[in-house]
């Protein structure tokens, strides 16, 4: 995508072609993520668990470290609002208003945009609760771990239709011989479409309900994980293809038939992988790593795994062991990453740059800058060493044949500098004298 955002000086001079195809090629392959200057700062190194993008102004971000906060942005990472002052395990909001938020084994809802929150849930440690989500304005799904007599293994899943008001238990498909022992990543598709991955005696399964919660599906992933769940990513594509952190969370395996057969279709030796987020047929990967100047942090594909391209963030790492513990994307070109220090915004930049030109005669050109998008600074390299800054302009070449002519066009936001170039080969002719 070569819509992006950039944090490095705007170059006015491209006076070779192979120095504008570099750059071309880079802004093609390797986007930029810009350090949110005004994002709460993690202390003592701790690490941003959580974010949830909602939309392109308004981000939810859990800070964790010495402090264990949640706070909002609703003027895209301009400024941001503490909303919960105590430790939050896991949150999630349906829409701006109505927000959900685990605090060991409380649950916690809001219907006003944090602003104030209720308790709905506290098992005063009879049970662990190890997943809470909710699906709209006030349907909540909760599961908890313990010592069940009502089920044969450790499992029980609650639904709420009523803000937590009343709660109903849900029954899970298991076995007396293999019975569920622990489940991670609840995943909501829609309101009635929910997913997760659990751990039972004889392997992992994926369950899945498309009525919520009246009947559920399995299947039994053919693929051998790591014994903590915790470790092992789950993300949910469609209703067959799936994609898992396997291996030594170094690896992204996907299925596309439901669990049957899995191909691993991103690998990162040496490198950690700490989440996987996938939006539609675009995939994102956040990678850990234990080097001091790292650039490969993130990687993200936009057919749907089937090829990545990696991305590059700049000035990162400002102590060993960095790396991204979550991502949020919600299209090709704009997401939320949360490292071990800070947050980090590939923002949506649109500008698009294109002109048209006219022969004048004697070698003389119109170039009309015809680009799309706010934008405040023009420059044109037309092949020759000659440049100009004027938005459209007019340029006589000195000779006739075939000269590289790059429109660059710049936008300066409080993210950093956003950019696009178009490039042609233009055929001149007309010089008599050259």
């Amino acid at each position: 995508n070569k819509h992006i955002i950039i944090n490095f000086v705007f170059m006015k001079k491209l006076y070779t072609l192979m120095s504008v195809a570099f750059i071309v090629m880079n802004l093609n392959l390797s986007a930029q993520w810009i350090a949110n200057q005004n994002s709460p700062q993690i202390i003592n190194n701790g690490a941003g668990w959580n974010i949830q993008v909602l939309s392109e102004d308004t981000v939810i971000y859990e800070v964790q470290g010495n402090v264990n906060e949640l706070y909002r942005t609703v003027d895209n990472g301009q400024s941001w609002q503490l909303i919960y002052p105590s430790r939050v395990n896991e949150f999630n909001f349906h829409d701006y208003y109505y927000g959900l938020l685990r605090t060991g084994s409380v649950v916690k809802y809001t219907s006003n945009a944090g602003q104030s929150w209720r308790t709905i849930l506290n098992l005063n440690f009879s049970a662990n609760i190890t997943n809470a989500i909710l699906v709209s304005d006030s349907v909540i799904y909760c599961s908890m771990l313990g010592q069940f007599s009502s089920v044969p293994g450790n499992i029980i899943f609650i639904k709420s239709k009523d803000a937590g008001q009343n709660w109903d238990t849900l029954y899970l498909p298991e076995t007396v011989s293999n019975p569920i022992e622990d489940v991670n990543n609840l995943i909501k598709v829609s309101k009635d479409t929910l997913a997760f991955i659990a751990k039972r005696t004889q392997g992992h399964y994926i369950y899945q309900t498309f009525d919520g919660g009246m009947s559920w599906t399995t299947n039994h992933l053919n693929i051998q994980l790591p014994f903590r769940l915790s470790n092992n990513e789950f993300e949910y594509a469609n209703d067959s293809t799936y994609f898992l952190i396997g291996g030594g969370n170094d690896t992204i395996f996907r299925t596309i038939d439901k669990g049957v057969s899995f191909t691993p279709v991103f690998s990162i030796p040496r490198y950690g992988i700490s989440h996987i987020d996938v939006e539609g047929q675009y995939v994102a990967v956040a990678c850990t790593t234990a080097t001091l100047d790292s650039t490969i942090l993130i990687a993200r594909s936009n057919d749907l795994g089937n090829t990545f391209a990696f991305d590059t963030i700049r000035q990162f790492a400002q102590n060993p062991c960095s790396g991204i513990s979550r991502i949020d994307i919600t299209g090709s070109n704009y997401g939320w990453a949360g490292s071990f220090e800070r947050l980090y915004v590939l923002d949506l930049c649109d500008l698009k740059a294109n002109y048209s030109f006219q022969n004048n005669g004697g070698g003389n050109y119109s170039f009309i800058n015809n680009s799309t998008g706010k934008f405040s600074v023009t420059h044109w390299a037309f092949g020759d060493g000659a440049t100009s800054n004027l938005t459209s302009t007019n340029h006589t070449f000195s000779s006739n044949g075939q000269f590289v002519v790059v429109l660059a066009i710049k936008e300066s936001t409080f993210q950093g500098n956003c950019v696009d170039y178009f490039i042609d080969t233009i055929n001149v002719t007309g010089v008599t004298n050259p």
